[in-house]
């Protein structure tokens, strides 16, 4: 993207106030996440005895989990793991979606047909229920949870991407460079990728905010990330039981706000993103 097509995107993207604002809390809030911990000494694995399943105070702010450990500091911890799994499950999503997308659409034919059934009898299974298989089955943890969100999310990108190059393949400059002799990988490299990736650029960040819902309800089925890590899902867990559902609501109340709020706001970016990228879907 040139500079001025840069200067217009994010023009058109402040003009979207939501997302604007939407912006600036969640880089607020990654801040908090990444700076606070180190800053304050925030300590999210050690047990305070004498405060055990207390509520919020002086000492411990957001209160105390039931074995002690501070639920300021696990929220602010767990946030690293959720957001990293959002990212870093997403990437792999896209990293075999992507070439798969292009292939199929670019070359279509048996090729393309045989990816695209094999999308689509992904997508025919629930989700959720492959990851949780996946995940138990490989021991769960964070990096078997990013394997399993990334590796079953695939289908998505790869849906995105076939239908863009799929469009792209018919515009004249893509004939013209095929009348000129230009090699396949040339094509695609120079003239159908580049200009196929706006849908994927759009669908990014509403990626990314499924894959941290998806986790947190791993760890709610307790198939997540296992304690002494914290995650946000492991810490909603604990609403599971009763009485701390009932009874001790600064246990799970802290995640389940941060959670939503990460979620509304990499939402509202992304229909940002998608405003800036493409005015005529503007409502």
């Amino acid at each position: 993207m040139k500079r001025s097509g840069i200067k217009t995107f994010f023009k058109k993207f402040i003009h979207h106030k939501a997302a604007a604002v939407a912006l600036v809390l969640f880089f607020l809030e990654l801040a908090a996440i990444l700076i606070l911990p180190g800053a304050l000494h925030l300590d999210a694995v050690t047990s305070d005895f004498l405060n055990m399943a207390k509520g919020p105070s002086a000492e411990h702010i957001w209160g105390t989990d039931e074995i002690g450990r501070d639920i300021f500091a696990r929220v602010l911890y767990g946030g690293r793991i959720s957001l990293i799994v959002g990212i870093c499950s997403t990437a792999l999503s896209i990293a075999i979606g992507l070439p798969l997308g292009v292939v199929a659409g670019y070359y279509q034919g048996a090729v393309g047909n045989f990816i695209m059934r094999l999308a689509d009898m992904f997508m025919s299974f629930p989700s959720m229920v492959l990851s949780l298989v996946l995940v138990t089955v490989l021991e769960p943890s964070m990096w078997t949870v990013i394997f399993a969100i990334g590796f079953l999310g695939w289908t998505r990108p790869c849906k995105l991407l076939y239908g863009s190059v799929m469009a792209t393949k018919g515009r004249e400059y893509v004939e013209v460079a095929v009348t000129l002799g230009y090699s396949n990988r040339k094509i695609l490299m120079k003239y159908v990728i580049p200009n196929s990736l706006s849908p994927l650029w759009v669908s990014l960040a509403f990626m990314i905010s499924s894959a941290i819902i998806t986790e947190s309800s791993l760890n709610f089925l307790g198939a997540g990330i296992q304690p002494p890590q914290s995650s946000w899902g492991n810490l909603i867990y604990a609403a599971q039981q009763f009485d701390v559902l009932t009874t001790k609501v600064w246990m799970w109340i802290p995640a389940c706000i941060v959670l939503l709020i990460t979620v509304v706001c990499i939402n509202l970016i992304g229909e940002g993103i998608r405003d800036a990228l493409d005015p005529k879907m503007r409502r």
